[in-house]
């Protein structure tokens, strides 16, 4: 019998969230924000992290990792010191000196675990989507599970309900590795509109959740064969090393290119929240297709989202089309179709 490999999740905390301005900002990341819910995102994904690893670990303790930037780190440890305090589980942190995309930091979480259990499968996990039914969440997870631990890195596919250019999709081969799971063809990143409604059309291509499992001996190893960063990562100190190492994501610098990649076919309702739109989709809409937190007088398709609730009462008359977002420091108002255009407004303000 083959030696058990714990299932450690790794929560991808490093901020972004650019397209959600002014309600996202470096100061204050996405992975904050409450969406149709109590508790931020990073609460929800934490939760479910230590749903799924209870579930293939059983009986043993393993920590969570947490990577995220070294100045969000009071922050982070703010909402750690609770589930430390209320589910007995142990968060360890991972402190990114700078910001470089996933591939630097899965590298350097693997690296970390590497050094202390040796090999693990990691459950790789951006700390800001939105996940709607965890049971089936953990049922793709495992499935995920058996199939990383035959040296796959498996990602998870969701079924496009529409054909949205901010996503990138996952074209999966006729090769079945069991019931859910298929070998992948190829990726294609945030593809034009037309390509979109062709992907969706076939049948054949899924939205990629950018939720990944795999062993960390096969992460580093592909690492390795494709880019220069286990290399760097090793031979530098880890502030030194953040300096060269490209800013690429985990996509482009390894599943684009290799020949190990699996999918779980996932049929939970899952959003990276990563526009005004998305948001808006997962909130109740009334009958004119309004949503959020204002009064809606003879206006059609608009949403206002406030953090702050500084106005008492934000009424919206006689518009279609319009998001308003009000933040800590700034209000926006745009249109609805700009929103997945919004980071541009992000680099000039948010500095």
């Amino acid at each position: 019998m083959s030696a058990f490999l714990p299932l450690i999740p790794v929560i991808l905390a490093g901020g972004g969230g650019r397209r959600l301005f002014p309600i996202s900002t470096q100061k204050n990341p996405k992975y904050l924000l409450k969406v149709n819910s109590s508790k931020s995102l990073i609460e929800e994904t934490i939760e479910r992290a230590i749903l799924c690893q209870r579930e293939i670990n059983k009986s043993e303790n393993y920590p969570v990792f947490i990577v995220t930037n070294i100045k969000h780190k009071n922050k982070i440890k703010k909402i750690v010191q609770v589930f430390r305090r209320n589910d007995k589980v142990e968060i360890e942190y991972v402190f990114e000196p700078l910001m470089k995309n996933t591939a630097p930091a899965i590298c350097y979480s693997a690296l970390k675990i590497q050094e202390k259990f040796k090999d693990a499968v990691m459950l790789i996990l951006p700390s800001d989507h939105k996940i709607q039914d965890n049971d089936k969440f953990k049922k793709s997870i495992k499935s995920a599970y058996e199939i990383a631990k035959e040296k796959f890195i498996v990602t998870l596919g969701i079924t496009p309900e529409y054909p949205e250019t901010g996503y990138g999709y996952i074209k999966i081969s006729e090769k079945k590795l069991k019931d859910d799971v298929f070998e992948v063809e190829k990726f294609t990143e945030k593809p034009s509109k037309e390509k979109a409604e062709e992907f969706v059309r076939s049948g054949k291509y899924f939205w990629n959740a950018g939720i990944f499992v795999t062993r960390t001996s096969t992460i580093l190893e592909e690492l390795a064969k494709y880019t220069e960063i286990p290399k760097v990562m090793e031979e530098h100190d880890i502030k030194k090393a953040y300096e060269i190492v490209p800013e690429i994501s985990i996509d482009y610098a390894v599943c684009e290119r290799s020949n190990k990649m699996a999918c779980v076919i996932a049929d939970f309702k899952w959003s990276d929240v990563g526009s005004f739109k998305a948001i808006k989709e997962l909130l109740k809409n009334d009958e004119y297709g309004n949503a959020g937190d204002a009064d809606f007088i003879e206006s059609k398709n608009s949403f206002v989202i406030s953090q702050n609730n500084r106005i008492k009462k934000i009424i919206l008359f006689g518009v279609e089309n319009l998001v308003v977002a009000e933040g800590e420091d700034f209000l926006l108002i745009t249109s609805l179709e700009k929103s997945q255009d919004i980071k541009k407004v992000s680099q000039k303000y948010d500095k």
